[in-house]
C-alpha cells in the first residue's frame, strides 16, 4: 500500500511541477501563463496511450517493474524538460504523462492481489489520495528551489526525487513481480484490445463512460474555480486561493470516506450514481454564485463541490476489480482509465468553450451537472441489473 502511494504521488509530483512554475516558464519562453493548461492536456494525451498499454506491460514485466518504468520516464522527461527549448516542453509533455499513465495499471495490480474484497473501496482510494498529496509536494517544494537556483534546477531536482522512488521501491520485485508471463505477448493492437475489453462488457462500459463524465466536471472545477471565485463571486485572489485549497482537502476526505462507505455500507455502482446525481446538484448550486454571497458561503459551497465531485475515483477502481478476473485487472483497468483521462482532457477545454459561447459560467455547470447525472442515472440502472441477476 505504501509503494503504491508513494508511486502515484511521485508521477502526480511529476505532472503537477510545470503547472507549479508555470509563471516562470512563461517568463522565460515569452509566454501566457494561462497556456499551462495546453501543458496538461498533452501530459493526459500521453497517459491515454500508456494506461491502455499497461496492461498488457504488467503481464509481461510485473507490476512492481512497471511502476520502476513509470517513475523513471516520468523523471527522465521532467529532467529533459528543463534542458530544452520551448518545443522539448511541448515534447515531454507527452513524455511525462506517458509515465503518469503506466502507474495506474501497475497500482491496481498489486494492490488486487493483497487487498481483502471488503477493504478495497478504501484502500484504492486511500492510494487515489496520493495524487492531490502529490501536486501539494510540487507546490511545496518546486517554488523554493525555483527562487533560490531557477526553474530548470528546480525540475531536475524533483525529477532526482521522483526517480529515486524507484530504487526504493526495487526490493518488492521479487514477491510481487512473481506472477508476470516474461513470454506475454505485447503488440500495437494492445491499446485497441484494452478499450475492446472495456466496450464489449456492459458493466465496464457503464462504469468507462460515468467516469468520463465525472473526470470531465472534475478537472474543470479544478481549471477553473479560482477564477470563476474572482469573477463571479467578488473574491480577492488570495481568498479564492483559499477556497480552492478547501475544495481540495474536502476531495482528500470525500475519497477516504466514500471508499469506506463502498465497503460497508453501499454497493460501489450505487454510491457512484448518487455521487453523479449530487454533482449535478452541486452544479446548479454553483451556477447561482454572484457577488453577493457571504464569503462563508462560498467556502461551504467549495467544500460541497470538493466532497462530492473528487471522492469517486478509488471506488471505481475498486469495482473494476471485483468484475473481472485477477489475470485481466490491469487491462480492465487502462482500459477504462483511459476513458477518465480523456474526459480530464476535453473537460476543461468544453467548459471554457461553453463559458465564451455564452458569455456565463452558469450554463456550463447545468451541462456538466447534466452530464454528470446522466452518468449517475446509467450506473444506477447498471446497479439495479446487478441486484437483479
Amino acid at each position: 500500500m505504501a509503494a503504491t502511494m508513494l508511486v502515484q504521488a511521485m508521477v502526480a509530483m511529476a505532472v503537477s511541477t510545470v503547472p507549479v512554475l508555470s509563471p516562470l516558464l512563461a517568463e522565460s519562453y515569452g509566454l501566457k501563463a494561462s497556456l499551462v493548461g495546453l501543458y496538461a492536456s498533452l501530459v493526459f494525451a500521453g497517459a491515454i496511450a500508456f494506461t491502455l498499454l499497461g496492461g498488457v506491460l504488467v503481464r509481461r514485466l510485473g507490476a512492481v517493474r512497471c511502476s520502476q518504468a513509470a517513475l523513471a520516464i516520468a523523471a527522465a522527461a521532467l529532467a529533459a524538460t528543463a534542458l530544452g527549448p520551448l518545443a522539448g516542453v511541448v515534447a515531454f509533455a507527452v513524455v511525462t504523462g506517458m509515465g503518469y499513465g503506466l502507474a495506474t495499471p501497475a497500482a491496481s495490480h498489486i494492490l488486487a492481489r493483497v487487498t481483502p474484497a471488503d477493504r478495497r473501496g478504501v484502500v484504492f482510494s486511500l492510494k487515489q489520495s496520493a495524487v492531490p498529496a502529490g501536486g501539494l509536494l510540487a507546490g511545496l517544494a518546486a517554488p523554493p528551489v525555483a527562487a533560490a537556483f531557477g526553474w530548470q534546477a528546480a525540475l531536475v531536482a524533483v525529477a532526482l526525487v521522483v526517480g529515486a522512488a524507484a530504487a526504493v521501491i526495487a526490493p518488492l520485485r521479487a514477491g510481487l513481480d512473481a506472477d508476470r508471463n516474461p513470454r506475454a505477448p505485447v503488440s500495437l493492437g494492445a491499446p485497441f484490445a484494452a478499450v475492446a475489453r472495456v466496450l464489449g462488457d456492459r458493466s465496464l462500459r457503464a462504469l468507462a463512460l460515468a467516469t468520463l463524465a465525472f473526470a470531465c466536471m472534475q478537472s474543470s472545477l479544478f481549471a477553473i474555480f479560482p477564477a470563476f471565485l474572482v469573477e463571479r463571486g467578488g473574491l480577492a485572489l488570495i481568498a479564492a486561493g483559499q477556497a480552492f485549497a478547501t475544495l481540495q482537502c474536502a476531495g482528500v476526505v470525500a475519497r477516504i470516506a466514500m471508499g469506506w462507505a463502498s465497503d460497508k455500507l453501499f454497493p460501489a455502482r450505487t454510491l457512484l450514481a448518487g455521487l453523479g446525481f449530487a454533482m449535478a446538484a452541486a452544479g446548479a448550486l454553483a451556477a447561482q454564485l454572484d457577488a453577493a454571497w457571504p464569503v462563508a458561503a462560498v467556502f461551504a459551497m467549495a467544500g460541497l463541490i470538493g466532497f462530492v465531485a473528487t471522492g469517486w475515483p478509488g471506488i471505481y477502481l475498486a469495482e473494476i476489480v471485483r468484475l473481472v478476473p485477477a489475470d485481466e485487472v490491469g487491462v480492465a483497468t487502462g482500459g477504462t482509465v483511459a476513458f477518465s483521462f480523456l474526459g480530464i482532457v476535453a473537460g476543461p477545454a468544453l467548459f471554457s468553450a461553453i463559458v465564451a459561447a455564452t458569455g456565463s459560467y452558469a450554463p456550463a455547470f447545468y451541462a456538466f451537472g447534466a452530464l454528470a447525472a446522466a452518468a449517475g442515472a446509467l450506473l444506477w440502472l447498471a446497479a439495479r441489473r446487478a441486484r437483479q441477476l
